[in-house]
Formats: structure tokens, sequence, C-alpha cells
């Protein structure tokens, strides 16, 4: 495996403001491609930077950037206006990455890894195709949660509460216990200054529901190369919807794993080394 260099910054999105970014390059040897990780909802990008090591070690140039709202990134925790914001920075970094690295890499190919919530923003913007992607992995893709009573309820006021406090944050977050059955990353979260420990605003609440709708019907647009991946023990999203996503979408190549007694945080737990393996091996062949 190649030799990784490691380095940090910033880029400004179209709203002008500063998002951090960081990249893992092989130092020697044929660069296959770019790579872009997107995190989940209220984490960062370094929280997976051995994976992101690991696959750049086996020459891919790796992108990831923090959300506006997120880790080392401008604006208010958790907080943004729509989820288009989201969609359009996304697109905007990938630009700035294929510009970044172009003199490295020996392909444009370009592969975009969107871990829960980042799997539903590059399923965006797969089907919007602003910017050529090539092929495509999901993580614990968060294109639905379950409809559980609580939410239910909360859904009828969302979108009243979105339109008239929309920073007021009364979205409950779910039970931690659900995240993962690794009680050793569990502990770990109090001491992680860049992990979001408030509650969800109401926009953001409302935002990502309306997201959820938006995408379903643009299913079949998804033509591209897909590894979908998630844990038996997911309990964040819905693991029928990753199902059905992959049964309706229109990649020739596409290909479903679940890994048994792994959870929605399948990339942190002790046996990732598994997965890892599996994201590269698919990398090569895609």
């Amino acid at each position: 495996m190649a030799a990784v260099t490691f380095s940090t910054g910033t880029f400004t999105n179209p709203r002008t403001q500063s998002l951090y970014f960081q990249k893992h390059v092989p130092t020697c040897g044929a660069v296959r491609g770019l790579v872009v990780f997107l995190h989940g909802l209220g984490e960062y990008s370094a929280r997976y930077n051995e994976l992101l090591e690991h696959v750049a070690s086996h020459q891919w140039a790796v992108y990831s950037f923090d959300y506006i709202g997120h880790g080392r990134s401008d604006g208010e925790t958790l907080y943004f206006d729509r989820f288009e914001d989201l969609i359009v920075d996304t697109e905007a970094f990938i630009a700035f990455a294929k510009d970044d690295v172009k003199s490295q890499v020996s392909s444009d190919k370009c592969v975009l890894i969107g871990n829960s919530i980042g799997g539903l923003l590059t399923n965006f913007v797969i089907v919007r195709k602003n910017q050529r992607v090539d092929a495509a992995i999901l993580v614990a893709p968060g294109l639905d949660v379950p409809r559980t009573w609580a939410l239910s309820i909360q859904s009828a006021f969302a979108a009243i509460l979105s339109a008239l406090v929309p920073k007021w944050r009364i979205v409950p977050s779910r039970d931690r216990n659900d995240l993962t059955p690794d009680a050793s990353i569990l502990a770990a979260m109090d001491d992680d200054p860049y992990l979001n420990k408030l509650l969800m605003p109401c926009r953001v609440g409302q935002e990502i529901l309306d997201a959820f709708t938006a995408f379903g019907p643009r299913k079949a647009d998804v033509e591209i190369p897909m590894l979908v991946l998630f844990g038996s023990d997911e309990k964040m999203v819905c693991t029928a919807s990753i199902r059905r996503y992959v049964d309706e979408i229109a990649s020739k190549k596409k290909e479903l794993r679940e890994f048994s007694g792994m959870g929605h945080l399948m990339l942190l737990e002790s046996n990732r080394s598994e997965i890892f393996e599996v994201v590269t091996a698919w990398l090569k062949s895609c």
C-alpha cells in the first residue's frame, strides 16, 4: 500500500461561508482517481480518517469536507436553512476537489462515498448531474427513518414550526444507544468536541423529511455502479428503504451487503476493517 500525505484547508461555498476540508493523497504511483467522502448529520469528516487513509493507500485521492454548521466549518451548530444548501455545497466541493487534484490523477474518475445522511446527499448529486459521478458507495444510508409514533406526531407540526421558529431546538435526538452496539464508541462521544450534542432545530428536521420525500420518485434516475452497505443491528435509518432503493435504482451494477452484528456507526466499530477491505476491493473493480 502507498504512503499517504494528509493536509487540510478551507474553501468558500457559493454563500461565501468558509468550509473546512481535508485530503489524503498517495505519495507515489499512479492515482486511480478521486474519491469524495460525505459524512453523517451532526458529525464531521475527520471522524472517518482511518477509512479515508485506507482508501488513499490503495491509490485514490480522497477528499472530504465538513458541512455548514458541522465540525470546523462556519455556521451555527447543526443548522442550515435548506437541505438544498448542503447539496449545492457538496457539488461545489466536488468541483473544487476535481480541480485541485487534476494534476495528480491518472484518470478523471470520481467516486462518492456517502455515510448516513451523506448517502442522501450522494444520491441528489447523482440525479442532478451538475457534477459527473462515475460510481458510488452508500454506507448505512439515510434514505428514510423509522416512522415511529413520536415522529408521526412531530411531523404533523413540523412545517409550521419550521416556518415560525426555524432555529428552535425542539426535535429530540434518537437514543444514542441506537447508533451502535459498540460501547467504546458511545463512551468516546462525550469527549468529542466536534460531535453535535444539541437538539435538532425545527427547520433542519423538516428539511430532512422533505428531502426524503423529494428523492423517492428519483430513484430510477440512479444509473451508475452502486455498492450499498448496512449492518444487521441498524436502528437509526430505515433498512426497508435501503432494500427498496437497491431494488428500484436503474444501475446495472449494484450490490447490497449486510454485515452481521454491526450498527449505524459500522465504519467505526471494532470489525470495521472488514468493511474497509470490501470498499477498496469494490473501488478497484468499478
